[in-house]
């Protein structure tokens, strides 16, 4: 939410998604029909999404979607922390 507010569109269109969420995760974000979009660690630095953040950035950028180079630079901040 922080990067891309609390709506907004990614280019997920995946045939398997999450059906249950392990021990210590919790979602972060999830698609209209209720997939599971994101997760992150309760309390270890792990973090995974859903979408394609590679396919929606620099020379793969799309109208119709975030920038997902956004994301890129928020992971790269969490390894200089």
């Amino acid at each position: 939410a922080s990067l891309y507010g609390e709506k907004f569109a990614v280019n997920s269109a995946h045939h398997q998604s999450v059906g249950r969420v392990g021990e210590g995760l919790k979602v972060i974000q999830r698609a209209e029909d209720g997939v599971i979009e994101a997760l992150c660690h309760e309390s270890l630095p792990v973090y995974s999404v859903q979408w394609h953040p590679e396919r929606m950035c620099l020379k793969h950028a799309r109208e119709d979607t975030v920038d997902g180079g956004l994301l890129f630079h928020w992971f790269i901040g969490r390894i200089a922390d």
